[in-house]
């Protein structure tokens, strides 16, 4: 897994040094790692603290204590003379939201730290700081407090008097939004104190609450999500109306979008191996991702991009598969996504499961056997594999708001749709015909038509006629029945 944040650049990945170049003053190789650092808001830590550590961030609550504490032991006062600060906030008026309400959101519930009411899977709502999870958050600044480590004036001083002291350099950590406390951020940037600057952290109570942010859809294509707010990293090609942001050219990456709908979807980045094993990032046009003098991360600008060192986090196949061990029955999605790699005006190059994908569900089958494929795709895959090994595969389209409550709702006999395939499943691409046969047939005295792209492979029957066995033939399909016997207690 890699952090993404919803500022300047993505978590768990920092330059290589050495190669990033003259940057303009002395911390230039440090500048560029802390400005890929940042998730956005919530926890809060000096660069200075996790240059100490060399930049390994904390994740959990139990790690950001400890790593404030340590550095406060090892300096107590700062380099002007004045008294380190463990955590401050601002707690004046509507402050406090900002500081102490919104964080506990992401915190304890790793939700996204905004808003007031969490939603459950079987919607239902409950107010955030009624929740068992965030009481006990609440516990643990109150212990700062009485260790210490919480400022003693945070409940009483202005929000003025607050990036006063953020502003001095002298606030080892805080939980806040980086808006809220700008004028501080440039105050210690004017006066070259970069490693006073604040580093976002995806700081949980649990180690677990934490949404993969990388996902590879195959044919080189991936998207980046950021941790706390779920967005996803895109390049913008322009700015919104109104914004009220500076005009600026093409290029600047930013987490920032709900979903991937776009015709051209800016979301995806390619992710390119290097010999030293570093990467490469490239935006959806094949631009690469570099680190600029700005501090944030931008494409479509000359030059190459900035080498990357990918860290696994968390490996969610291995989650899975762990998962799995022990239960009745598993129910394993796959699929697509409906605007990456195979949409008008783009085309796959395989039929194949992407190969995550297919490392995935060969990793659960191997933990479980009893696993039922829910496939949600828009076109054909090459799953004999999975025809082979596992006991059952549903497959639908995507293209409805509430279609993973209905799949549910089949899965478990409320409904049986019974449906039929609109297309041919071949078994591998060596039986398809040529791109621009697929789904037509010669015209005589016209030769052949243009061809519908691979996005479906169309359907090609008739020019495959005396070819191969195919997987499932066009119009294939039946109901899914449930049995009489009882339902897995475990899935």
């Amino acid at each position: 897994m890699v952090h993404i944040p919803d500022g300047s650049g993505f978590h768990g990945g920092r330059p290589v040094p050495g190669e990033l170049g003259e940057q303009g003053h002395q911390h230039a190789r440090d500048d560029a790692v802390r400005q890929i650092f940042g998730t956005g808001g919530t926890c809060q830590i000096q660069y200075a603290v996790l240059k100490e550590n060399d930049y390994k961030y904390p994740t959990t609550l139990e790690e950001y204590e400890a790593m404030i504490k340590s550095y406060l032991e090892a300096h107590p006062t700062t380099e002007d003379g004045l008294e380190t600060i463990g955590i401050t906030m601002s707690a004046s008026d509507w402050h406090w939201m900002i500081t102490l309400g919104n964080p506990a959101g992401f915190i304890a519930d790793a939700q996204p730290d905004n808003g007031q009411w969490l939603i459950d899977e079987n919607y239902n709502c409950t107010y955030k700081h009624a929740s068992d999870d965030e009481k006990e958050y609440f516990k643990w600044p109150s212990r700062m407090y009485d260790e210490g480590i919480l400022d003693p004036n945070f409940a009483t001083q202005t929000d003025d008097d607050y990036i006063a002291k953020l502003a001095s350099g002298r606030v080892v950590a805080i939980t806040d939004a980086n808006w809220h406390y700008a004028q501080a951020h440039a105050a210690l940037k004017a006066e070259n104190k970069l490693d006073k600057t604040y580093c976002d952290l995806p700081v949980t109570m649990n180690a677990d609450d934490k949404a993969p942010t990388l996902k590879d859809w195959g044919e080189g294509s991936h998207t980046f999500r950021c941790v706390r707010t779920g967005k996803y990293m895109n390049t913008r090609l322009y700015q919104k109306p109104g914004s009220g942001e500076a005009v600026e050219p093409p290029g600047r990456i930013r987490a920032e979008k709900d979903n991937t709908l776009n015709w051209f979807v800016m979301e995806i980045f390619h992710v390119e191996e290097r010999e030293d094993e570093n990467v490469i990032l490239t935006n959806c046009f094949g631009s690469p991702v570099q680190v600029c003098e700005d501090g944030g991360l931008w494409s479509m600008k000359p030059g190459e991009g900035t080498p990357f060192r990918m860290e696994v986090v968390k490996d969610g196949q291995a989650a899975a598969a762990e998962l799995a061990k022990g239960k009745d029955a598993v129910v394993l999605a796959l699929g697509c996504n409906s605007m990456i790699n195979a949409k008008e005006e783009v085309d796959r190059g395989t039929i194949e499961l992407p190969p995550a994908q297919r490392r995935l569900m060969e990793a659960v089958y191997e933990a479980n056997s009893n696993v039922a494929l829910v496939l949600f795709s828009n076109y054909p895959y090459a799953i004999g594999w999975a025809q082979e090994k596992l006991p059952a595969i549903v497959w639908s389209a995507t293209g409805a708001q509430d279609m993973g409550a209905a799949m549910a709702e089949t899965l478990f006999g409320a409904n049986n749709p019974a449906g039929r395939l609109n297309m041919t499943w071949y078994q591998k691409d060596e039986q398809l015909p040529d791109i621009h046969l697929c789904g037509r047939v010669p015209t005589p005295g016209q030769g052949h038509p243009g061809g519908e792209g691979r996005q479906g492979r169309g359907n090609p029957d008739r020019a495959h006629r005396g070819r191969a066995a195919v997987l499932f033939p066009d119009s294939e399909g039946a109901g899914w029945q449930m049995t009489g016997e009882a339902l897995p207690q475990s899935v």
